[in-house]
């Protein structure tokens, strides 16, 4: 329903903004126009749409569409409906509240609260208040009612999520075993093959999120640098102005190292999330150029909103270049859970091995390397988060819904 009301609107904008495009030819430039490297252009041209659509969402905070106009409807599926679209309509621009300074999460959970409340024998709607529970920072709520909906429907999706919060919060083996051991038992006995697979995603994140080693601040050593070797740099929200803040600016400088260090690798520059009109590959190409790397080496990954998105767009981008070695450059207190995504998003996109490296930047909230190299501890948020993401690879947050 929101959509469209908004859709002309969008269209309005989108002829505003197209004054964008050229700006994202530039990043054609130093390419050699073949079909591999025309499919870049594709995500610089949707930047424009995309931003468009953004900018007639800029004043949408409940002016266009408040969550009052769906308690005057009378029919219950209308009701039921609005109200869904109230919160679907939140998620896709989540990341209003770094571009706009607006909630994003909140609305959310209104929005499938009221659904849930009108239509609650509905699964998917009551599933996807729980993860909007969740995103709120209502966890202890949102498990409960994941709980709650495995008894009722006896789904395997709120019977899993339910398990991963609780093995998440756990702060022990022992704490963990105790939280998740007998509804663990349930899945397996009732859907054994999907268990065995999620069990097996989050063992795999579990000795990423512990290793002592995977955290490097040195020059990382590449089997076989050149053509087949992908420097990823992990993107950070922009400043209100559309400046790098200092984790990019420390992110960048060390791609900058890895960059000279390895001359014939491409770099894969990535973050879609705008700020006064620009995202942060696009001033991570304007960093990388103006420092004297050649503009035929950056591949700009201009749709992202967060780190899952960052894994699915730069696997595709690693498949269409034939990438068999890469190098993640991020934040320290990133690596952890960019490399389980990333080597998932590999798993689904690209049918040969990919090795991944890293070279990490120290965030100020480290006071040495080593505590930076430390793992997080049990029942942290880097678990919480890191479950959450990885999951959202592979199914919806909000089932049925969105992403």
């Amino acid at each position: 329903m929101y959509f469209l009301l908004c859709s002309s609107r969008v269209f309005i904008s989108l002829l505003v903004c197209t004054y964008r495009i050229p700006l994202y030819i530039q990043y054609a430039k130093g390419f050699v126009m073949n079909r591999k490297k025309i499919f870049f252009l594709l995500p610089a041209l949707f930047l424009a749409f995309q931003q468009s659509a953004q900018a007639a969402h800029a004043d949408y905070e409940n002016k266009d569409f408040p969550l009052s106009n769906c308690d005057s409807l009378t029919i219950k599926q209308k009701k039921t409906d609005c109200y869904v679209d109230y919160a679907v309509s939140h998620h896709f621009f989540y990341w209003g509240k770094f571009i706009y300074g607006v909630n994003g999460s909140g609305p959310i959970e209104d929005g499938f609260a009221k659904a849930y409340q009108t239509s609650p024998n509905e699964e998917k709607i009551a599933n996807s208040y729980a993860a909007a529970q969740i995103r709120n920072k209502h966890v202890k709520e949102g498990i409960a009612l994941y709980q709650e909906n495995f008894k009722k429907f006896g789904d395997f999706d709120s019977g899993y999520n339910a398990l991963v919060y609780l093995r998440a919060l756990a702060k022990t083996p022992e704490e963990r075993q105790q939280a998740t051991g007998k509804l663990h038992q349930q899945l397996q006995q009732h859907f054994p093959n999907q268990t065995a697979k999620y069990d097996a995603i989050l063992d795999a994140a579990d000795k990423v999120l512990q290793d002592t080693n995977i955290i490097h601040f040195d020059m990382p050593k590449v089997a076989h640098p050149g053509r087949y070797h992908a420097i990823v740099v992990l993107g950070y929200q922009l400043d209100k102005e559309g400046n790098p803040q200092e984790p990019l600016k420390g992110i960048m400088a060390q791609a900058l190292k890895v960059a000279k260090q390895y001359p014939d690798s491409k770099i894969i520059v990535t973050g879609g999330v705008p700020r006064n009109n620009r995202v942060e590959a696009e001033v991570m190409w304007k960093y990388f150029t103006e420092n004297g790397i050649a503009p035929s080496r950056i591949i700009p990954e201009v749709l992202s909103y967060d780190t899952v998105q960052n894994a699915n767009y730069t696997a595709m981008i690693m498949r269409n270049f034939n990438i068999r070695e890469a190098t993640i450059v991020t934040r320290a207190g990133h690596i952890r859970r960019g490399t389980v995504l990333m080597n998932n998003a590999l798993k689904l996109y690209v049918p040969w091995q990919v090795n991944l490296t890293s070279m990490a930047w120290k965030d100020s909230n480290f006071a040495t390397e080593d505590d930076a190299k430390k793992p997080p501890k049990l029942g942290s948020g880097d678990y919480r988060s890191t479950y959450r993401d990885v999951l959202r690879l592979y199914r919806q947050e909000y089932p049925g819904f969105a992403m």
